[in-house]
This record gives C-alpha cells, structure tokens and sequence, in this order.
C-alpha cells in the first residue's frame, strides 16, 4: 500500500504503516512509529516522529523538529533546519549541511558529515 500525503495540511499518524509514504510540503505533525519502508519527508514543515522506522528516510529540507530513535536503516539529512535527535541510529546518515542540532548518542555505524 502507497501512501501520498503531498500538500497535507494538518496532523497524520502512519504508525504500523507497512510500505512507501510520500509527504513533500507536509504542514504540520507526523508521526511514523513502527513505519515500515520507505519515507520522503522533503519540505516536511513541523515535527515529525520516526521511532522505530524501518528503512529507508529522506528528510531534505525538513523544516523543524525530528525524532529518529531506534532508527533501522538509512538517513539522508541534507540541509536539515531545526533539532534532530538520532539516539540509537542504526546504519547509515548523511548529515551533510545540518543546519540546527543534533543528538547523536549511541549513533550506530556510518555518518557522513
């Protein structure tokens, strides 16, 4: 199952959401506990909430606020804006132009800065 949450404006729980969510120039709360696949959250404009997240998570140009515990795969950060907290990431994050800051604490194997 796809999910499109493009130009969504408010509040979206994908917990136990099992494959490719799509949230560019998302407005506002997103939480994706438990997400399964793949996540595209480019533009994404508030808070947003990855524990546990499966695999695959794109956050370039994510506006605010961002919580990756427990964090399964691969992170891309590319010019991420607010606060990131990656406590427990498991594999590969590129944090290339972080503009805010970062929690890295017990951050697992590969960081591209």
């Amino acid at each position: 199952m796809r999910c499109d949450l493009r130009n969504f404006g408010e509040k979206c729980d994908l917990r136990n959401f099992e494959e490719r969510c799509e949230v560019r120039n998302f407005g506002g709360m997103c939480d994706l506990r438990n997400f399964g696949e793949r996540c595209d959250l480019r533009n994404f404009g508030m808070r947003c909430d990855l524990r546990n997240f499966g695999e695959k998570c794109d956050l370039r140009n994510f506006g605010k606020r961002c919580e990756v515990r427990n964090f399964g795969g691969m992170c891309d950060l590319r010019n991420f804006g607010g606060m990131c907290d990656l406590r427990n990431f498991g594999e590969r994050c590129d944090l290339r132009n972080l503009g805010g800051r970062c929690d890295l604490r017990n951050f697992g194997e590969r960081c591209v800065t």
